[in-house]
């Protein structure tokens, strides 16, 4: 936590710092969530200009020569661009959050439309790994699986990376900005995160047209989870505060989400509805 925190100051300790090592954290993809926190941070502080010039120096390595194009991290930069500059003017998370998963949703589809070959490569990967059990599995079954289902499931990958790192950069730029500036106000704003009904309703409508109507889109409906499963980890995560939780009970939820993120996301539908901070707060 140390090493992040300085990492922040020396980001803004002068105007160019931030944009040199965005470019450099995101020559490669292990370290580009790094970049992305980097540009959030000067857009919570610097706002769209800052932030635009961050996100370019980065963008800018994708020219050099032999670099493998990062889908995923270009989309993610764009979406980190816009989503905290509105949390910049809104000071609200849920907002943030909101325009996140909006922006992720229009970048995918727009990539989709525009450049649906830079899928290629990811359904070739996933071509290879079901190719794999050919020898267990009739061929036909496999190729009329893979027919209607691999291009699926490669934008649903592709979805779930954008809003993954998106999200990290978001966080992890505020936790840096609360550090900085505020302490303690990220873990404050988190813990009461929160959506209204009527954005519940529109985000479940969203969710099942997509599912069911829309289905061209339906890997994208993932994206509509996403704000929903992190209401519900605030409301968890502030219960284990509140009742003092202990760390071996913390780490086991934690560890289980891959299972049971769908439960947290009812969670934070629920609460919208309920406040259920309010009712089960210790008296």
């Amino acid at each position: 936590m140390t090493v992040l925190v300085s990492l922040a100051r020396f980001v803004m300790s002068g105007p160019w710092q931030g944009p040199l090592l965005a470019a450099a954290f995101f020559i490669h993809p292990w370290t580009s969530w790094l970049s992305l926190s980097i540009i959030g941070l000067i857009g919570l502080r610097q706002g769209v200009f800052g932030a635009g010039l961050a996100g370019l120096a980065a963008l800018m390595t994708q020219l050099i020569p032999g670099m493998l194009f990062q889908l995923i991290d270009v989309i993610a930069a764009l979406v980190v661009i816009v989503s905290v500059n509105v949390l910049r003017v809104t000071v609200r998370l849920d907002w943030a959050l909101l325009t996140l998963t909006l922006a992720a949703f229009v970048g995918l589809m727009l990539t989709s439309l525009l450049a649906s070959g830079v899928f290629d490569p990811i359904i070739e990967n996933y071509r290879l790994f079901y190719e794999a059990f050919e020898a267990q599995l009739s061929e036909s079954v496999v190729t009329a699986w893979q027919d209607q289902n691999l291009v699926h499931l490669a934008m649903e990958s592709v979805a779930w990376a954008v809003a993954f790192k998106a999200c990290l950069a978001l966080f992890l730029a505020r936790w840096w900005q609360s550090k900085l500036y505020n302490p303690g106000g990220f873990k404050k704003e988190f813990l009461s995160l929160q959506f209204v009904p009527p954005v519940v309703i529109a985000l479940l409508l969203g969710y099942l047209s997509l599912i069911f109507f829309v289905k061209d889109w339906a890997p994208l409906a993932q994206l509509i989870r996403v704000p929903l499963f992190l209401a519900g980890l605030a409301v968890v995560v502030w219960w284990f505060v509140e009742r003092q939780i202990n760390t071996g009970w913390r780490l086991a939820f934690f560890v289980s989400l891959p299972v049971t993120h769908p439960l947290v996301v009812i969670v934070g539908m629920f609460d919208s509805f309920l406040n259920l901070r309010k009712k089960l707060a210790v008296n």
